[in-house]
């Protein structure tokens, strides 16, 4: 028996043990894998597959830089489960990073303070950038965020301050930003705030939050573009003579001067812009050059040549052997069946046009072979 026991408590620390081994230290030279600490600076070549933590920030002052890959977690569902961890760390930066489904992507917490978190996309999180206990005078910079969850929030701040959030696309979630209690003098601006409809519908809500400024933000097609509640105040609305733009100004109560934020608080932006800067889609292409204004698509596919952006296109995706349509270049669905038969289609010259059905339609823009 006293054999069998010391064989369990052997077998008992083997196992703790292995549940510690794939946890260590990493970057510089050394490979990093999930749940690791980052000690040195370090750039990515692979894809982490996680489930549990993606990686820790260990030291001050170091740079992960992801290079483009992904860091996939188990699901937003997953509580407490975080892609990158920055706790209580200063002057690090986080770049060009894809992480995906935890229950926080990035997470700086207890005086986490002056860090850079750039050039990310962050999408299938419940949270996407989460700051929290004083983690202050921290840059948010160029991120692309998007929850995809109904009751999602792509960042949220809890008693955090003098942070600079600019440039960043906020959408598809059920809170743009989330400003939650003591969340005050943090300068926001140039942001697209768009498309955020889940269970709360906001494009920024502040809970007892002051001293914020707002500016030159684009606030499109959320269903609550701002509101001020329980003890938020002294908001600034508009930096100088530079406010934001409201898709639903016409409607507001202060149409055509000012636009009113919407809750018990004092928010007033007197200098809302009229007319929507050069980008509605915000996918970084100026709207007098995109082939698809309204919907993002920043690498502006257009496979069939017609001017048309895949994405707004209804007759894309060419393939051979099958003659699909068009469009009429009008953007609208054409009212025909797509014909197949011994046919090449490709982009390039125009042979002749094609009558088919007895509806009187053409289909145009092929090349036969």
């Amino acid at each position: 028996m006293k054999k069998l026991f010391l064989v369990l408590i052997g077998v008992f620390c083997l196992v703790l043990v292995s549940g510690f081994a794939s946890a260590a230290n990493c970057g510089g030279a050394v490979q990093c894998n999930c749940g690791d600490t980052l000690v040195e600076d370090y750039v990515m070549t692979d894809d982490l597959d996680c489930s549990d933590h993606g990686l820790i920030i260990g030291n001050n002052g170091i740079t992960l830089d992801c290079d483009g890959h992904i860091i996939d977690g188990p699901g937003a569902s997953v509580n407490s489960i975080i892609g990158i961890i920055i706790e209580s760390k200063a002057n690090t930066t986080v770049k060009n990073c894809v992480i995906s489904n935890f229950r926080n992507g990035i997470y700086l917490s207890n005086y986490a303070n002056t860090n850079t978190i750039q050039d990310n996309v962050m999408e299938y999180n419940h949270v996407g950038i989460h700051m929290d206990s004083n983690s202050d005078t921290n840059i948010i910079d160029n991120n692309t965020i998007s929850s995809f969850t109904v009751q999602g929030t792509n960042m949220n701040l809890i008693n955090t301050h003098n942070n600079n959030i600019s440039n960043n696309i906020l959408s598809n979630a059920s809170m743009g930003i989330r400003l939650y209690s003591s969340v005050n003098n943090n300068n926001i601006f140039n942001n697209d705030i768009i498309d955020n409809n889940g269970e709360h519908g906001f494009g920024v809500y502040l809970y007892a939050s002051s001293d914020n400024i707002f500016w030159g933000n684009n606030f499109v097609n959320n269903r609550y573009h701002a509101s001020e509640v329980e003890g938020s105040h002294s908001n600034d609305w508009n930096m100088s003579n530079v406010g934001n733009y409201w898709d639903d100004f016409e409607g507001n109560p202060g149409y055509p001067n000012y636009y009113e934020i919407p809750g018990p608080g004092d928010g007033i932006d007197w200098y809302p812009t009229l007319v929507l800067p050069g980008d509605l889609d915000a996918d970084g292409v100026p709207d007098d050059q995109d082939n698809c204004p309204n919907k993002y698509n920043p690498n502006q596919e257009d496979f069939d040549g017609d001017g048309i952006g895949d994405v707004c296109d209804f007759c894309s995706g060419l393939e051979e052997n099958t003659l699909f349509c068009d469009d009429f270049e009008d953007g609208n669905a054409d009212d025909w069946a797509v014909q197949s038969g011994n046919w090449l289609v490709e982009d390039g010259e125009y042979s002749q046009d094609l009558i088919i059905g007895g509806g009187g339609h053409f289909i145009k823009n092929f090349i036969i072979s």
